[in-house]
């Protein structure tokens, strides 16, 4: 009979490898049942009736708590603020392209140098 490596004996026929069943048995693991124990007590209910809706209701009220000079100021300022990021965005695009221009242009010229070096 060949042996493997891990010393397991194998029984070889014709059609089928198998390899000796053991004798160990794969224990049953018992389950526990949870313990019964009986309420000695019952549930108090309280009945509770509502007569009036805890809802509140929904008015409009009377005066507004802005005005429109309120929401005009804001709408400015929010706008203001708007054109200083928009300003600060385009400065620093400016400045990116400003310091990328140099390594690009080298780069561009590297690769048409060598392409014209093949081309001859």
């Amino acid at each position: 009979m060949p042996k493997c490596s891990k010393n397991h004996h194998f029984k070889m026929t014709a059609t089928t490898l198998t390899t000796p069943s053991t004798s160990k048995t794969t224990r049953k693991r018992r389950s526990r049942k949870a313990k019964t124990t009986p309420l000695n007590r019952t549930p108090k209910t309280e009945v509770i009736t509502v007569t009036e809706s805890t809802a509140p209701a929904r008015v409009r009220p009377e005066k507004p708590n802005l005005t429109w000079e309120d929401y005009r100021d804001d709408a400015k300022v929010r706008y203001e603020i708007h054109q200083y990021e928009v300003q600060e965005l385009w400065n620093d695009c400016k400045w990116v392209y400003q310091q990328s221009l140099p390594y690009v242009t080298k780069g561009f010229n590297y690769v048409r140098d060598r392409f014209n070096s093949f081309k001859k």
